[in-house]
């Protein structure tokens, strides 16, 4: 059974267990599709994990297209939506992402936001609707 995170950041210091608690929230949905489901308190070295993860999973795919579930997520600081934009630019196989909220329309409001100013760095889209995410990334060319 895998470690529940708690609602805390997590670090270097994080224990073994922690770290594949952290690895356990990527899954592979499809083979060009990879669920990311956010920790409570993302940090830079979560989102380090859990890219290592997905490019394990992906190894050998010329493309990729994501999943973030963001619903139980807290909001991010700055310098962990620094870290999620920098990886849209060091993942040259990702072809496009799909953002679950869940059922907060002001999330949505402020995501679609940050989406458009960046929109030009990736193409992403955000949803209240998770099968309308997945409907949009299996529809992506």
């Amino acid at each position: 059974m895998t470690l529940q995170l708690e609602p805390r950041p997590y670090g270097p210091d994080s224990t073994p267990e922690e770290r594949e608690a952290l690895r356990a929230r990527v899954q592979l949905l499809r083979d060009d599709i990879v669920l990311i489901r956010d920790v409570p308190v993302g940090t830079k070295f979560s989102l380090g994990v859990m890219a290592d993860e997905i490019k394990r999973l992906t190894a050998g795919r010329p493309r990729i297209k994501i999943l973030v579930d963001i619903a139980d997520a807290h909001p991010p600081d700055a310098e962990y939506r620094e870290a999620l934009f920098s990886f849209h630019e060091l993942e040259p196989r990702l072809a496009v992402t799909a953002i679950y909220i869940g059922h907060s329309r002001v999330l949505l409001a402020i995501t679609k936001f940050a989406l458009a100013i960046f929109r030009r760095h990736m193409r992403a889209d955000a949803f209240l609707d998770r099968d309308e995410a997945l409907r949009y990334l299996e529809h992506a060319d």
